[in-house]
């Protein structure tokens, strides 16, 4: 019986084993395009030049196609764009060319494409914002898995006079909470951009206790991969964890930032709140029976104990 139960287990794995290797397996169509994003600043009639690069991640020879499409923010507070349609010769598509519009690609092969922006005289001042997107240009062979395009964004802004004027819409804790058991907690800002062109608000968030004391500090919405909230009413969401192990009482999350072109503008705003954990409150709850228990046995004691004689 026991060999018959090891000839059976070696027949199912050999047979697994031969189906991994003899059935065709998906192979990955990887494409990367750099940067993701481009933050450019123009005068009118003025020309700039950009270089895009494409990398083949695969063992296939890839053919690529572009397309250019203007963009505007989306639903929701994460900044996702959504393609922003026909806006004639004052659209930013209009205005870009590429050395290549199909280009391909050798596996491993990483080749790089001109961009060139040509903002015309005309050019109001303020935001324009495009999509340069790839994708391939005919289905994938067999056992390929096809993939969205992948592309760069490209923020402009047509240097003259543009309104900056953003507002924090809300500044508190992920679920409206102002009172946490433990740590960790999610602090949300929503910055609001109500200009003409888009912003970069950046700043620290930080965290101060009872006595006025910085407990935790945090920069916010730094460094290469900042993001841009795109005017006329973009609402980008900024979330900060803290998690600095156990602490208790009453806390005030600051927010600081700045945004702007030249003169800097600020915002601010304080979220105040409390950590109070269970085992805490339990325990006070138990030392406040303890001494009423105490001072009831106390006031018994000290008080004098008449008797009574019967007649």
């Amino acid at each position: 019986m026991q060999h018959f139960f090891i000839k059976a287990a070696s027949l199912v794995f050999f047979t697994t084993l031969a189906i991994f290797f003899l059935l065709p397996q998906d192979r990955a169509f990887a494409l990367t395009i750099g940067p993701t994003k481009m933050l450019l600043q123009a005068d009118p009639d003025q020309t700039l030049t950009e270089k895009l690069f494409l990398l083949n991640e695969t063992d296939e020879s890839l053919e690529l196609r572009s397309r250019i499409q203007n963009i505007t923010f989306g639903p929701g507070d994460r900044g996702v764009p959504i393609p922003a349609g026909i806006q004639g010769d004052m659209s930013l598509v209009e205005w870009i060319t590429l050395s290549d519009d199909i280009v391909a690609l050798a596996p491993k092969e990483k080749k790089e494409v001109t961009l060139t922006i040509r903002v015309p005289a005309y050019a109001y001042s303020g935001g324009y914002y495009a999509q340069v997107l790839w994708g391939p240009t005919q289905s994938p062979t067999a056992g390929v898995k096809a993939i969205g395009e992948v592309g760069s964004l490209v923020l402009l802004r047509v240097n003259g006079p543009v309104q900056e004027e953003a507002a924090v819409v809300y500044f508190g804790s992920e679920d409206g909470r102002m009172q946490f058991e433990k740590l960790p907690a999610t602090f949300v800002a929503k910055i609001q951009n109500n200009g003409s062109a888009h912003i970069i608000p950046q700043g620290r968030l930080k965290i101060i206790d009872a006595r006025e004391r910085v407990v935790a500090e945090y920069e916010m919405n730094t460094g290469k991969e900042a993001s841009a909230i795109l005017p006329g009413g973009d609402t980008r969401r900024f979330d900060t964890v803290w998690d600095s192990g156990f602490v208790f009482g009453d806390y005030t999350a600051i927010l600081d930032l700045t945004y702007g072109e030249g003169n800097a503008k600020n915002l601010h705003a304080e979220f105040a709140f409390r950590v109070m954990p269970l085992a805490i409150i339990a325990i006070w709850f138990l030392i406040a029976a303890i001494l009423i228990i105490f001072c009831v046995r106390l006031l018994r004691n000290a008080l004098p104990i008449k008797s009574t004689k019967s007649l």
